[in-house]
């Protein structure tokens, strides 16, 4: 979405609601795919009356990917101690912030 869908004003264009629409109307399928979680995503969309929460969609660079009625069809999950070894490896690093995703949730 950053860089392309979204403007520089951090939106989505209406033409580009427009085309979606137009896109559904047709029978296409669209299928959002973003590094985003669904929840940061969903924010952008619903400004253009889509529900990113009953579609299919790929999020956070492929880590989740969501079925036609929404619902998770797969989840990539890291070994908590992976984490716990990252995260601490990174504590002390002033320029960064880990963020943790969890389905629909992002912990800082």
């Amino acid at each position: 979405m950053d860089g392309t869908v979204l403007g520089p004003d951090h939106n989505i264009h209406n033409i580009t609601f427009e085309m979606i629409h137009k896109a559904r109307e047709l029978g296409c399928a669209v299928i959002p795919a973003t590094g985003r979680c669904r929840m940061s995503a969903a924010k952008c969309f619903s400004k253009g009356g889509i529900d990113l929460y009953s579609l299919p969609g790929v999020y956070l660079n492929g880590c989740v990917v969501y079925d036609e009625h929404g619902r998770v069809a797969s989840n990539v999950v890291l070994d908590n101690k992976i984490v716990s070894d990252l995260v601490n490896g990174l504590r002390h690093q002033d320029l960064v912030i880990p963020l943790i995703c969890s389905g629909d949730r992002v912990l800082a």
